[in-house]
């Protein structure tokens, strides 16, 4: 291997010189910014005040900073949003012919179609609309929006190809979703099923909308169940509550009965199912004891839809009833995600024959998803059809996910970087994103919709001493190829994209820092991406090396995908605290990607994301002074979280899979979600209620397997580190 690039990745794993330790060099507060950058973020500040005027009079100082045309872009950003105004079209092509294949061009013509869109012009629309690279799922709505409105007439029928793939959907797509029901591409039918896997979602106005179309005179009746679903289904006429003592309270509650002629209607008896499926998601056994009194009203199908909804909520609370609920619901309708845990829950009872058969009752993109490739193994293992097992585990065996390092040990490998691995077919891995769409919006914790989809999840680490050289030599077993071609690769210090984002970043933009970075990687071969991967580690971006070299090279590569920056910092922390390293590398890295000022949208801060309340509470245990601002310290930040970690062992039974959905999601949800008996760490991660924390789990535990086998020099066993989770009672 190259010594300029050992040296360069010995550098960034702390190990050389101080120098090597600090992370990006944003501005701070105080420090002194060029003339240039002054004039940037005043541009920056008066675009958010919508100051057209002054954003005017800076375009015209501009002087060849690489931050120019963002001035630029903000001032025909703002003409474009108003009404009153609307940018000269020559001027709006001039830009993005001079910002040809950036992510400029791209934000400039989706503003412009979006403006577009407001107006009505369709027909300018869809001359604009095929240069759009990269289009959101707004601008996919007005797409078919546009080809409405001009005549196209196969619109309809791909929605109606696609319904069952819209709960989502954008709200741009309304229009042309209620005409294919009013045109009759899709059936009442096709419309109720879509309105009910909407009422069961975080946002069940999206319902509403729908509602208004297919049952207009239902829509107050439904805001009442949705209101009060519990008082719904319990107050049968407006005459049993009284009213006169509590006022408003009371008449509030005497308007969300269900009328008792309810069944006498489709829309009435869906409304009574709105209500049930509301209390299901927090009263599950609630909901059951109103359907029961009730369920001779509805028709069979109707029967089985409730049926599957509360066999859902259910398993997701790990109920014994889920199984039974799931055989009532017979063959209903059902989502992705209740399909899922059809399965769960018949694994999390070691229930092998019914696993297989929940399975194989998947759809076929479904059965393609490396999770249940794996578990259908399992099951075909334990029903000693080892042959059929072994076909299953070699399928998803090379790849170096979860559930592919567990079927490599089902064929008797450990998992060992020295080995090649290949990457998930691009193909599975968009299906596996579309199954997880559902989930992810019922998670209980609050999602960031990121605008980028470039960025893959990844682990960065880098290993010092003897572990760095145990990592370098084994990604020189498998070939050497990621270190050859960062080296020899194209050099990417003054591709404009990049210098961009080199420039945001120090001005802490980071989302549109990662967005120039992002596109920069559109479209590009390994050999560049691991040069950009290069150019990040350089300048200690961590994240954007870590991402930059998992598009890469998702096989491979683990010297750029699993760094371990701030050793020096984090390991005397580990000692002290009697900690796995490997263990808390992984969870560093899905938790921040080792960016200090990382914050997410809950408030979780820094290095190791602590949650203020939690870090007050972890510095009291420790005898620690504390403030919120500590947590942007990245040794104080460490101190807190690595001590956390060591809490959460103690009282988790030392156990790293607990821990770590502890850390996640608290350590009070990480012993509820354990069975009255013994589960495989591995069952026990699949049959996590929460999506987030799920995912979040089998991120942690595959890293910290990788970490391992690259800081230790040899292979490791994810089964093993999973272990048994032990059951209730046995605390």
């Amino acid at each position: 291997m190259n010594k300029t690039f050992v040296q360069t990745i010995v550098c960034s794993a702390v190990v050389l010189a101080s120098v090597c330790l600090q992370p990006f060099a944003h501005a701070q507060p105080g420090d002194a910014l060029s003339a240039a950058e002054s004039r940037f973020l005043a541009a920056r500040d008066a675009a958010k005040r919508g100051d057209r005027e002054k954003l005017e009079s800076l375009v015209n100082q501009a002087n060849g900073h690489p931050l120019d045309s963002y001035v630029r872009y903000w001032l025909l950003s703002a003409g474009l949003s108003k009404p009153s105004y609307m940018p000269r079209e020559s001027t709006l092509i001039q830009f993005i012919s001079d910002e040809t294949g950036t992510v400029l061009s791209e934000r400039l013509r989706t503003d412009w179609l979006r403006r577009l869109a407001k107006d009505g012009d369709w027909s300018y629309f869809l001359q604009i609309y095929p240069e759009l690279q990269n289009p959101d799922s707004e601008m996919r709505c007005q797409a078919w929006n546009a080809r409405r409105a001009t005549g196209d007439r196969k619109v309809l029928d791909e929605i109606a190809r696609n319904w069952s793939s819209l709960t989502f959907a954008h709200s741009a797509c309304s229009p042309v979703l209620r005409e294919a029901i009013v045109q009759g591409k899709v059936t009442t039918n096709d419309a109720w099923q879509l309105f009910r896997r909407r009422v069961d979602t975080k946002s069940p106005a999206r319902a509403r909308t729908v509602l208004g179309w297919i049952a207009p005179d239902s829509v107050k009746t439904f805001e009442q169940a949705v209101r009060n679903p519990k008082g719904f289904l319990d107050c049968r006429g407006a005459d049993s509550v009284k009213t006169s003592k509590r006022g408003a309270r009371n008449q509030k509650r005497t308007l969300d009965c269900m009328s008792p002629k309810f069944a006498s209607t489709r829309a009435g008896r869906e409304m009574a199912l709105v209500a049930l499926t509301r209390l299901a998601r927090t009263d599950v056994s609630g909901a059951h004891t109103r359907f029961q009194r009730i369920s001779g009203q509805f028709t069979l199908e109707e029967r089985s839809h409730a049926w599957s909804v509360l066999a859902l909520h259910a398993a997701q609370n790990h109920s014994t009833e889920a199984a039974s609920w799931f055989r009532n619901a017979g063959d209903a309708s059902m989502s992705v995600t209740q399909r899922a845990w059809r399965v769960r829950v018949l694994l999390r009872a070691g229930d092998w024959s019914g696993v297989l058969a929940a399975i194989d009752k998947l759809n076929a993109e479904e059965r393609a998803l490396p999770e249940w490739i794996y578990w259908r193994g399992r099951a075909l293992k334990s029903l000693n059809r080892a042959a059929d097992a072994e076909k299953e585990f070699r399928r998803i065996a090379s790849v170096a996910n979860f559930y592919g390092i567990l079927a490599n040990e089902e064929l008797g490998n450990p998992f060992d970087p020295r080995v090649a691995h290949t990457a998930l077919a691009a193909s599975t891995a968009e299906v596996a994103s579309e199954a997880a769409v559902e989930e992810s919006a019922e998670d209980s914790f609050d999602d960031a919709e990121s605008d980028h989809d470039l960025d893959s999840e990844s682990s960065s680490g880098e290993n010092d001493g003897e572990g760095s050289g145990e990592a370098i030599k084994a990604e020189a077993g498998a070939g050497g190829k990621a270190g050859g071609a960062v080296v020899n690769g194209p050099s990417v210090d003054n591709h404009p994209s990049f210098r961009r984002a080199m420039a945001l970043f120090r001005l802490d933009m980071r989302m549109d820092a990662i967005r120039e970075w992002n596109w920069a990687l559109r479209g590009r071969d390994e050999t560049f991406r691991l040069a950009a991967a290069q150019l990040a580690l350089k300048n200690h971006l961590y994240d954007r090396a870590i991402t930059s070299a998992e598009l890469a090279n998702p096989a491979g590569a683990w010297e750029l995908r699993f760094l371990t920056p701030y050793r020096e910092v984090i390991e005397p922390r580990v000692r002290a605290n009697g900690l796995d390293l490997s263990w808390v590398y992984g969870v560093m890295r899905q938790e921040s990607r080792f960016i200090i000022p990382a914050r997410s949208p809950v408030g979780a801060q820094g290095l190791m994301q602590v949650m203020p309340k939690t870090g007050k509470w972890v510095a009291k245990r420790l005898g620690m002074s504390y403030h919120p601002g500590l947590l942007r310290d990245p040794q104080t930040n460490v101190e807190i979280g690595t001590g956390y970690m060591r809490i959460l062992l103690d009282e988790l039974g030392d156990d790293q899979v607990l821990a770590a959905a502890g850390y996640n999601a608290g350590p009070g949800r990480a012993r509820r979600w354990r069975a009255h008996r013994s589960l495989e760490g591995a069952v026990y991660a699949e049959t996590i209620p929460f999506e987030e924390t799920r995912d979040y789990v089998k991120h942690v535990m595959t890293n910290a397997v990788i970490y391992a086998a690259l800081l230790e020099g040899k292979p490791q066993s994810l089964k093993a580190r999973l272990g048994m989770i032990v059951p209730k009672m046995s605390d």
